[in-house]
């Protein structure tokens, strides 16, 4: 089985505009949130940066944005770490608290078609293009692997094809199309 744990491949939730810009009343510099940002876009997933992000999340200045982008972030700790269900949970959590957080949806797509559940991956993934993901070349890679796990080979390279062309420089969609031969049009 494929494992979706690409170095482009996850999306980070930051702070909201409002919490950064307002550093000079309280500033975020030094928060256990920020550090979970910071352990999701290095790729940390050791038990001390989860525990970084358990604990960003008992902060009572967090806002409800910003809560729900924590839980993004150690889902994707999670992700890394192969704990599966635990990221599922905390995408789950981060979709409770914002359902238009895309990220969430696209990063549980991502969890769920490592998993194989392709069927629930394309549903997320097509939710994550309606909420105008940041990544949207991943949510049509994530696409493009549930349909190949679904045989559905077709729409998996024209999943993949759109992938290619909206970011042409990020390898996966190019090494994935390589694969495939086209034969009798």
């Amino acid at each position: 089985m494929k494992t979706l744990l690409l170095g482009a491949a996850l999306t980070l939730s930051a702070f909201s505009s409002a919490a950064i810009a307002d550093e000079s009343a309280f500033t975020l510099g030094g928060s256990a949130a920020q550090t979970c940002y910071i352990s999701a876009a290095e790729r940390r997933h050791d038990v001390q940066s989860i525990n970084e992000c358990t604990y960003a999340l008992n902060e009572k200045f967090l806002t409800g944005f910003d809560r729900a982008g924590t839980f993004v972030n150690r889902g994707i700790l999670y992700l890394f770490a192969g704990n599966q269900a635990s990221a599922v949970r905390d995408f789950d959590e981060a979709i409770a608290m914002d359902p238009m957080q895309a990220e969430a949806w696209l990063d549980k797509a991502v969890a769920l078609v490592n998993a194989g559940n392709s069927s629930a991956a394309l549903d997320l993934a097509d939710r994550a293009l309606k909420l105008r993901t940041q990544k949207p070349a991943l949510a049509y890679y994530v696409r493009g692997l549930a349909f190949e796990q679904q045989g559905q080979l077709r729409d998996a390279y024209g999943s993949l094809t759109t992938a290619h062309r909206i970011d042409p420089n990020w390898n996966e969609p190019t090494d994935e199309l390589a694969r495939y031969r086209i034969v009798g049009q």
